[in-house]
């Protein structure tokens, strides 16, 4: 694990961290060499229609992905392919070709990983010496499985948290609510349809010690973003923790955004910092962690004030 720190003038302060566990997905010697060798190359060089129709073509868990592309649908897929019921070795050899080839499919699971860990450290940092439920609020929560996981991996149900899972879609809601009861936390889960941006519809006298948003910023323009991080920081619990991320560029960008259908708006971590700034919090309460393809950023941010 390595630290930095940004180098933009007022986000200097603003604490960069590369994570390199073995709970994350990389490439060693061999896969780099594949990747940037042939894999960049064959993605590159294709006339996109054509690299479209192989990937569309190929199976259908890859067509499901792109149909379902922006979407929890196509998140779950990725997060669970190995224990997807593909019927036949081929179907399942296409299927783990596109998911170990694509290094945004692993960063998307190593984003999941690093959230998670992320969310159980600010719980338990957060339940010492306190005797109330600590406050968990997901904010376009799709699946929600990150914090699923998280609470269930802590043991707590009931009497120690408290979760509002918020998102638009009631499809998304469904689905959480069947992961909150096959994870056996639904007791301490509440699900809460609404524009996101409506915060004071889901936050009116509830202030969250924790807020998970990870997902939304990658379809927010910089104004929006910080239009939204503003509304949270206000409603966050003091000493609570706002937990977020957001996508880096990287050379599979076009890729994704014309042979997936998956669009989103690209941050560099300096614009990520400015995003958590100008919304309220101080650079040195940020800290941003990024998963081993660096494509992902997971921002950490505590208001203490």
């Amino acid at each position: 694990m390595n630290s930095v720190y940004c180098q933009c003038g007022k986000c200097e302060d603003v604490k960069v961290v590369i994570e390199d566990g073995k709970a994350y997905e990389k490439h060693g010697f061999l896969k780099k060499i594949y990747f940037y060798f042939f894999w960049l190359p064959f993605i590159n060089l294709l006339p996109k229609n054509l690299c479209k129709w192989i990937f569309v073509s190929s199976n259908d868990h890859t067509k499901a992905i792109r149909e379902t592309s922006k979407t929890y649908k196509s998140l779950e897929l990725m997060y669970q392919y190995y224990k997807q019921p593909i019927m036949g070795a081929k179907e399942r050899l296409v299927s783990s070709f596109w998911e170990l080839s694509v290094i945004n499919a692993g960063a998307l699971r190593n984003r999941l990983a690093l959230t998670k860990k992320e969310l159980r450290n600010a719980i338990q940092e957060r339940m010492n010496g306190s005797s109330r439920k600590i406050r968990i609020l997901s904010v376009a929560s799709g699946s929600a499985r990150a914090v699923i996981e998280a609470i269930a991996e802590l043991k707590l149900v009931g009497s120690a948290v408290e979760v509002r899972l918020v998102d638009i879609s009631r499809s998304a809601l469904d689905y959480s609510k069947g992961l909150a009861s096959e994870f056996g936390v639904s007791s301490s889960v509440e699900l809460i349809r609404a524009d996101v941006r409506d915060v004071s519809k889901y936050c009116n006298g509830w202030n969250p010690d924790i807020i998970e948003m990870v997902g939304l910023l990658d379809y927010f323009n910089q104004p929006e973003a910080i239009q939204l991080v503003s509304a949270l920081y206000d409603s966050l619990a003091r000493n609570g923790a706002f937990i977020t991320c957001n996508v880096n560029d990287n050379p599979e960008r076009e890729f994704v955004t014309d042979v997936v259908n998956w669009a989103m708006v690209y941050r560099s971590r300096c614009q990520m910092a400015e995003v958590l700034l100008e919304g309220g919090f101080h650079p040195k309460d940020c800290t941003i962690f990024y998963e081993p393809f660096l494509i992902h950023g997971l921002a950490v941010a505590n208001k203490n004030t």
